[in-house]
């Protein structure tokens, strides 16, 4: 199979060897077995001894640039260069080496003649022989796997992104993962599109290695460069922007260290599309296109894998409790609610029931309960008792622990701080979700409510704990309004507005924003944090976000008359002298108190403490939770 043909034998002034001229044939086929790197082969052309001939049947080899009429290449020689039709020559040539064979030589011969075989046949990038044909669909396969490879890793960023926006819920981190969305798409989308239009006409990205044809190309060295460059850049960035966020989640050990791996996935593609860059600019092609094509193939695919495997990351845990349900770890089936006969504990109660998802223990002071929920284990508790408290947390296998004790007095403060120890020692518990429920309380709001210390050391606690917690914020609540009618279990109370005596109290010009929500609304979204295992600090619930003088309009509009207003001075407000609406009937509420209540909400509401921040609202991790406004209830 290897040939020449038999050319002048003449022998030169300053040497007695011959001179050969080779066939294109013989010239591919060698030039495949010389890439095979035959040691024997070399010796055969090294060994000049001796002149013998040596016949091979040429005809038994295809040769695609053997016709007079075909440019003729070898792939390990395809650099962009002008070609010229090759010479014919008889389809049956003959070798001539200097030098005779040894033992070793008639064994590599057919070694090396099989070797020309497999490496002819062998169309792939990197090297060796291929056909034409082949190398122009070659070309064309690697022109479009840039432009897809560009679109998926872009996709699988935008995935991850979308996943990081249901967990973080600050505005900031949403503007800047939104920026991110906007970039990677970008990227996708502009370096695709350079990827195949990089050339004019657009042929010449598969088929300008021929020269045979002139345009204009951009240099695929620097674009693929400067897109490498371009993608660390964001990578870094989607690895550093979460960071401070994932340190502000409340999550145990074995959750936190779910989250990192997640992260040190993104930290591996980013070292593999830093490898790629300096493996790229190191064997970026000279002589063989092909060849120096290879290490760009080779670490794209591995980039675009670890991208993907980064993106699916959240959905493999699922995939893989589903193919395997004996590692899946005990759920949080068993939920304990301290409070559970007060107004806004058998709220949550009755919520987390009508979810179905979750066994409620009630814990309790009282021997006995007038109206029991139906499906509840009450369980008598003294919360001065600690060890029986970590014994019956454990007894019933809690792993959820919510307080809604009210915060009336110290006694109240110090039944959850109880609790929490308590929780914190038990080996069943991991998470509590605190006893607020109200206004956003911080240290600031202090000079209006002493009981802000109540809070803060229920949070402070917590913080030094392994338990994961959260503390929920629901603003005001708008039962009020539609009492004695509404359903609820709040005590019915007037305050700001009397819609049966359509009267109204309103500080201030009425015009400070307001997050209101209806109890039952804000209890199902304290049901369904039980779902999710990431916890921030704050839970804000999603309400109607209104102003007082809106309420007010809504309410007539709906009564179909004018109120009569009375608008409170700030000044007033504060020094307590203010009218109050009148109590309800069966309220059990005294006028002392209702003053009480009245002047501390008047206060609050003039120094927004009803006013939830846009970010951490947990309504917007449930698509399908929608808040009833006021205008609805």
């Amino acid at each position: 199979m290897l040939s020449t043909s038999i050319g002048s034998s003449t022998t030169s002034d300053s040497s007695d060897e011959p001179e050969f001229s080779l066939s294109p044939r013989a010239i591919c086929i060698i030039n495949s077995i010389a890439s095979a790197d035959n040691p024997a082969f070399s010796r055969i052309l090294a060994r000049r001894e001796k002149l013998i001939m040596i016949a091979f049947f040429a005809l038994s080899v295809p040769c695609p640039i053997c016709n007079t009429n075909t440019s003729w290449v070898s792939a390990s020689r395809n650099r962009p260069r002008s070609y010229k039709a090759a010479p014919k020559f008889d389809e049956l040539s003959i070798v001539l080496f200097p030098g005779a064979l040894g033992r070793e030589e008639v064994w590599s011969a057919p070694v090396s003649q099989l070797i020309a075989l497999l490496s002819r046949e062998t169309a792939s990038v990197g090297g060796g022989f291929v056909r034409l044909n082949d190398l122009y669909k070659q070309f064309l396969c690697l022109l479009w796997s840039l432009v897809i490879c560009k679109i998926q890793i872009s996709l699988a960023k935008i995935s991850v992104c979308l996943f990081l926006l249901r967990i973080f819920q600050s505005s900031t981190f949403r503007y800047l993962t939104y920026t991110l969305i906007g970039i990677n798409a970008a990227i996708g989308i502009i370096w695709a599109l350079v990827d195949y239009f990089r050339c004019l006409p657009t042929r010449l990205a598969w088929t300008g290695w021929t020269n045979e044809e002139s345009g204009q190309c951009i240099n695929f060295i620097n674009l693929t460069f400067v897109n490498c460059l371009v993608n660390i850049f964001v990578d870094s960035l989607m690895i550093v922007i979460p960071v401070y966020e994932v340190t502000k989640l409340q999550l145990p050990l074995r959750k936190k260290l779910t989250v990192a791996l997640m992260f040190i996935v993104g930290f591996v593609l980013t070292i593999i599309a830093k490898i790629r860059v300096v493996v790229f600019w190191k064997n970026r092609w000279g002589v063989n296109q092909t060849l120096g094509l290879y290490p760009l193939v080779h670490w794209s695919v591995i980039e675009t894998q670890i991208a993907i495997m980064c993106a699916c990351l959240p959905a493999f845990r699922a995939l893989l409790l589903q193919g395997f349900p004996a590692i899946q770890p005990p759920m949080a089936l068993t939920v304990a609610v301290a409070g559970a006969t007060g107004a806004v504990g058998k709220t949550i109660v009755e919520q987390i029931l009508n979810e179905n998802k979750f066994s409620v223990v009630a814990l309790t002071r009282r021997g006995h309960i007038e109206s029991p929920v139906s499906n509840v284990q009450y369980v008598q508790t003294d919360y001065d008792d600690h060890t029986t408290l970590v014994q019956q947390l454990e007894r019933h296998a809690i792993q959820t622990v919510i307080c809604a004790i009210g915060m009336l007095g110290d006694d109240c403060s110090q039944a959850q701080i109880s609790l929490i120890k308590a929780a914190d020692e038990a080996s069943t518990v991991e998470r509590f979700i605190t006893s607020e429920f109200g206004y956003f309380t911080r240290e600031e709001r202090r000079h209006i409510d002493p009981g802000v210390d109540w809070f803060l050391e229920a949070a402070n606690l917590l913080k030094h704990s392994k338990l994961t917690y959260t503390r929920p914020v629901c603003g005001a609540f708008m039962d009020f309004l539609g009492m004695p009618y509404a359903r609820s279990n709040i005590a019915p109370m007037n305050i700001v507005v009397d819609v049966l005596n359509r009267e109204a109290y309103i500080p201030g010009d009425g015009n400070t924003p307001i997050t209101m929500i209806y109890s039952y609304d804000a209890a199902t979204l304290v049901a369904k944090l039980l779902e999710v295992d990431e916890w921030s600090e704050f839970s804000f619930c999603n309400g109607d976000d209104t102003t007082l003088s809106e309420v007010l309009r809504i309410a007539e509009d709906v009564c179909g008359e004018k109120f009569r207003v009375t608008y409170l001075k700030a000044e007033e407000v504060e020094k307590g002298n203010i009218p109050i609406l009148e109590v309800p009937d069966g309220s059990g509420i005294q006028p002392n108190e209702l003053l009480d209540y009245s002047v501390f909400g008047y206060q609050l509401y003039l120094a927004r403490g009803f006013q939830l921040p846009d970010e951490g609202r947990i309504g917007n991790r449930f698509p399908g939770f929608k808040p009833r406004t006021v205008r609805d209830f």
